[in-house]
């Protein structure tokens, strides 16, 4: 029998996913991938040397917002268009500057607030792609994918 052990966001101490990249909650880089070190300082103090790790901010991922009540994963049609793809997520009540894509190597990953809901979802890539085109229409945010 395997015992699990739960994860929290070291920033807000919310409960995550293993396989999420950023905390849905707050932004914070959950994998030292996303979370580059901007310096490396090593303190002396009373003799004793101490490592401090500063990390790079990313202030892109940041939603300014107070914490959400409800996290939800949006309704997402992906299709397929020749060597294309068409990704439409379902952002109702959405605005569109409290919407954050973020593209990585295999995903992108998906933040939007509203109303004390979080909208988040990650949506697999090949490594060989990247979002061509966005378009947010007020309902939803539409991604060409290529």
């Amino acid at each position: 029998m395997k015992m699990f052990k739960k994860l929290f966001c070291p920033a807000c101490q919310e409960k995550v996913k293993r396989d999420w990249n950023f905390c849905p909650y707050c932004g914070y880089p959950l994998n030292r991938i996303t979370n580059p070190i901007k310096e490396v300082k090593i303190i002396i103090s009373k003799g004793e040397p101490r490592v401090e790790i500063v990390p790079q901010q990313e202030n892109f991922l940041m939603i300014k917002a107070k914490k959400p009540k409800k996290v939800v994963e949006p309704k997402t049609e992906i299709k397929n268009l020749g060597n294309k793809k068409i990704v439409e997520i379902e952002l109702k009540g959405v605005r569109e500057d409290n919407i954050k894509v973020n593209e990585l190597e295999h995903s992108i990953e998906i933040r939007a607030y509203s109303k004390g809901k979080l909208f988040f979802n990650v949506i697999p890539k090949k490594s060989n792609t990247s979002i061509l085109n966005k378009y947010f229409d007020g309902k939803k945010l539409i991604l060409e994918v290529g």
